[in-house]
This record gives C-alpha cells, sequence and structure tokens, in this order.
C-alpha cells in the first residue's frame, strides 16, 4: 500500500514516473512471482488510482494539464539515429564519465550473471535505470527535442548499487 502512495505522489511530481510501472511488474516476476498471486500490488495500484483521481481530475478540465504536454503534439517525430550519439554524449558528459564507466559495468555484470541469478536490489536498480535510458534514448532518436539531464533519476539508482558493487570488489 505504501508503494502505492509513493507512485502516486512519483506520478504527481513527474508524469514520466509511470515508467516505472512497468519496470517493478518485471522485477516482481523475477523476485517474487507469488506476490502478483495476492491482492496487496492491486491494493497498492488502487492506491496510487486513489491518490491520483485529484490530479486525474483536474487534467481533464485542463486542455494544458501535464499528460496533455508530455503526450501531445508539441513533438515531433523525426526519425534521427545521429541523435542517439548526441544522447550519447550527453549521458557521459551529464552523468560523468565515472558513472557512465560504472553504469556499462554494472550493465554488464547483470547480462554475465544472468536475469535469475542476480540479486534483488541491484537487478531493481538495474532495470529501472536500463528502463529509463532505454525510454530517452528512444525518444531521443524519434523526436527532434530532447533534454540530455532528463536520465539523471537512471544514475540515482545507480550510485547505491555501484557503491556495493565495488566494496564487494575490493
Amino acid at each position: 500500500l505504501a508503494a502505492g502512495a509513493a507512485l502516486a505522489f512519483a506520478i504527481y511530481a513527474q508524469v514520466s514516473a509511470l515508467v516505472l510501472l512497468p519496470i517493478l511488474a518485471l522485477w516482481l516476476l523475477r523476485v517474487a512471482p507469488r506476490r502478483l498471486a495476492r491482492p496487496w500490488p492491486y491494493a497498492g495500484l488502487l492506491v496510487a488510482l486513489v491518490l491520483l483521481l485529484p490530479l486525474l481530475a483536474w487534467c481533464r478540465a485542463h486542455p494544458d494539464n501535464p499528460f496533455a504536454f508530455q503526450l501531445g503534439g508539441r513533438h515531433e517525430l523525426r526519425a534521427n539515429p545521429g541523435h542517439l550519439l548526441q544522447f550519447a554524449g550527453y549521458q557521459i558528459l551529464l552523468a560523468s564519465p565515472v558513472l557512465a564507466v560504472l553504469a556499462v559495468a554494472l550493465g554488464a555484470s547483470l547480462l554475465r550473471n544472468g536475469w535469475r541469478r542476480a540479486e534483488p536490489g541491484p537487478l531493481l536498480a538495474g532495470l529501472s535505470s536500463i528502463g529509463v535510458l532505454a525510454c530517452f534514448a528512444l525518444h531521443a532518436a524519434t523526436h527532434r527535442r530532447f533534454l540530455g539531464h532528463w536520465t539523471i533519476p537512471a544514475y540515482v539508482l545507480i550510485i547505491p548499487v555501484a557503491g556495493a558493487w565495488l566494496g564487494g570488489a575490493s
């Protein structure tokens, strides 16, 4: 239930927090598939929905709401693979080269250890980071405008996992 409330508050803060839903579902499928047979994950979603009702009602009454802004026609679709290079450069420069190298090393470690053997904490952080980066990389490749700092939440999740990983490596 607390996770549902946290999800609602995250969506109030930033609509792109909706990216977390499929990531959390994948994580639950891997770490605790039996929990999906219980009512609690769905009760948490219901709590999120109830908490979001005022926002949804306000959005329905205002055409310039955050959902319309994020999903509306302000983005011009234009495939440009060159934007992926620009996106990668932004990530290396804005997140720092050290953090970018750690992110690649952690991703390689998750791939090497595999989906089934990965520890739950690093797996969630890895899925979340990869999900956020993949969404914005796709956006960068198909839209005229993107900003490099949009992906910073992906790196926030990598920092504690990288610290634990580096601590265990020594």
